[in-house]
């Protein structure tokens, strides 16, 4: 256990890309070059959509403000310069087209598909390109690994079943939701020592749920 949490602690950082990967076997930490590289390639091509740059940076700036809560379009709009909501979600779309962010919605569970009208989630599909931006911004947060454990779940689960949802229901909200046989499957993440009942309400109502926590199972 020892040994597999401090290379989890280690893909916090790198993501698994091997630019980062090499960096850090070389001298225990990611080159600023190594970062300026991707955001390059951010910028690069952006601007090849025929965007702007300086508009890439506030959905970016909107994005770590808001990072993994519910948002919409048009309050993240609210906090920018962007005169109109479908700009944000413009530059959003083109990031996630390129793989660099995930949109996840909420899940309508009558339907099995994604509630329109509902916030969404906004991530990145990895942890590195989360410290590139942080990078790229000038801003970095004091203590991020929640949020990025979160991303590392939501990343992996959108790449094993190609889409993934989250849950706000009547008692609270699910991080996950992914569909399998036309079922869907709660799961929630806690990186916390202590898993509080009262933060798992909304959870607990689905029988085939599954908690993803740091806490150590004894026999």
């Amino acid at each position: 256990m020892p040994q597999l949490e401090t290379l989890f602690t280690e893909y916090l950082r790198h993501g698994g890309y091997l630019t980062a990967i090499a960096d850090m076997m070389r001298g225990g930490h990611i080159e600023a070059a190594t970062f300026r590289t991707y955001a390059e390639w951010l910028r690069g091509d952006i601007l090849k959509h025929n965007r702007q740059e300086k508009y890439l940076l506030e959905v970016l700036r909107g994005m770590m403000r808001t990072y993994a809560t519910q948002v919409s379009w048009v309050s993240l709009a609210k906090e920018l310069s962007i005169e109109h909501h479908k700009t944000v979600s413009d530059y959003v779309a083109i990031l996630e087209d390129m793989h660099a962010v995930i949109v996840q919605e909420a899940l309508a569970e009558h339907t099995l598909s994604a509630a329109p009208k509902k916030a969404k989630k906004l991530y990145f599909e990895d942890p590195f390109i989360f410290h590139a931006v942080e990078m790229m911004l000038g801003k970095t947060h004091a203590d991020s690994t929640a949020a990025l454990v979160e991303t590392v779940a939501v990343a992996h689960f959108f790449r094993k079943y190609g889409k993934t949802y989250y849950i706000k229901g009547a008692k609270g909200e699910v991080d996950i939701a992914y569909l399998q046989d036309d079922t869907f499957f709660p799961v929630e993440i806690k990186w916390t020592t202590q898993l509080r009942p009262e933060e798992l309400k909304q959870v607990m109502v689905y029988p085939n749920a599954l908690i993803l926590g740091r806490q150590r199972m004894t026999a």
